[in-house]
């Protein structure tokens, strides 16, 4: 049967009046005729007693410095230690509730450690991924970089097309201006040969022609 501390004192007051009244009818019994046997009595009562209290103090002694020894080192993080009290009284209570707090707190240790371990790997993953933008970032960088100067080289090469090409425009018409100014002077220098011959012809007319015909013709002789 569960008992207590208080019951466990109770038995223990009873326990030195039943031995009192056992001495005491005893003493009686073996000493009728000696005056002191009630002091005896009462001496061995007292000794019965401190016996008990003595016994009893050391049983409350030892399990509460399980106590307060198994405390002292949960304050120091170590979480591997029972109580080993096995009274069924208070004190035993009192372990008990203190050896489920230990378990209760290795459970949460256990708890924050995969925790913390979760923590830390999605930690490291998140720090690759975050290097792995890094470079591509980088790479992107570059590649930008690339095409802009790419870019602008074409836009230089269009730029000395453009004008190769309206220097290229500016001669062509430069040389048909030429060429246009050389077929109007061959034009006018046909022409005005083309005139020349016809007047050189009038001014000849058919006399130049009889006298040409005249002196031709052989000299008879008489």
């Amino acid at each position: 049967m569960k008992g207590s501390i208080g019951n466990k004192i109770l038995l223990g007051f009873l326990a030195v009046i039943a031995t009192t009244a056992a001495l005491g009818g005893g003493l009686a019994v073996l000493l009728p005729n000696i005056p002191s046997r009630d002091a005896i009595s009462a001496f061995s009562a007292l000794l019965v007693g401190a016996l008990l209290a003595k016994v009893l103090s050391a049983r409350i002694a030892r399990e509460v410095g399980a106590l307060a020894l198994a405390s002292k080192v949960l304050s120091e993080g170590d979480l591997t230690k029972d109580v080993a009290v096995h009274s069924d009284d208070e004190l035993g209570a009192l372990a008990a509730a203190f050896n489920q707090m230990v378990l209760s707190l290795r459970s949460i240790v256990r708890e924050a450690k995969a925790t913390a371990e979760k923590v830390t790997a999605s930690a490291t993953a998140l720090s690759g991924s975050a290097e792995q933008m890094n470079a591509s970032t980088e790479e992107i960088g570059a590649t930008v970089e690339q095409i802009a100067k790419g870019a602008e080289h074409q836009a230089e090469l269009v730029e000395k097309t453009s004008k190769v090409m309206r220097e290229m425009a500016s001669a062509i018409n430069e040389i048909a201006n030429r060429a246009k100014s050389a077929a109007e002077a061959a034009a006018e220098a046909g022409y005005t040969a083309q005139s020349g011959g016809r007047s050189a012809q009038d001014r000849s007319g058919p006399s130049w022609t009889s006298s040409r015909r005249s002196r031709s013709r052989p000299t008879s002789w008489p």
